[in-house]
């Protein structure tokens, strides 16, 4: 099996990689330039770091209204629904931007989807350097986590 690289000008519609058989009669794969790879690596990465995994815990540290299992499982609903919802428009918003900008939309509807997330991760420790009660109560917080969840869907 050979791998090689797609030239630019190539009119391949499928997916990031597809299976060839080359003149020699081997298997190679084609993978395409528009598959950012390392990008999502990164993501991945970031949403593991971030509070995309451990929310319970870390909303547990931030704010001290939210030590009851209710609260918890108030923002579990919360954020399935809305990643349920801004999944789709989301997902339809990079496709018209791959059109728009062949072989790089969909990096920049994540790319902004991921920094507009992590302005919001940071949002979440204002009361560390703005002494107001309103930073530390629960209603921020959910604002916040729903606002971070829109935001990485």
């Amino acid at each position: 099996m050979v791998l090689a690289e797609e030239a630019p000008n190539s009119t391949t519609t499928s997916s990031s990689s597809e299976n060839k058989t080359d003149d020699n009669g081997e298997d190679s794969i084609i993978i395409s330039p528009s598959a950012p790879r390392i990008l999502f690596i990164v993501i991945y990465a970031w949403l593991s770091i971030s509070c995309g995994r451990f929310v319970g815990p870390f909303l547990k540290h931030e704010c001290a209204e939210f030590l009851s299992d209710k609260n918890n499982n108030l923002v579990t609903v919360l954020r399935i629904l809305i990643s349920s919802i801004c999944g789709v428009w989301g997902s339809s918003w990079a496709d018209e931007m791959e059109r728009k900008y062949p072989l790089r939309g969909r990096c920049y509807v994540l790319l902004s989807g991921t920094f507009t997330a992590t302005v919001f991760f940071l949002l979440h420790g204002l009361h560390h350097v703005v002494p107001s009660s309103l930073f530390k109560s629960l209603q921020w917080h959910v604002t916040m986590q729903c606002c971070y969840t829109a935001c990485v869907s």
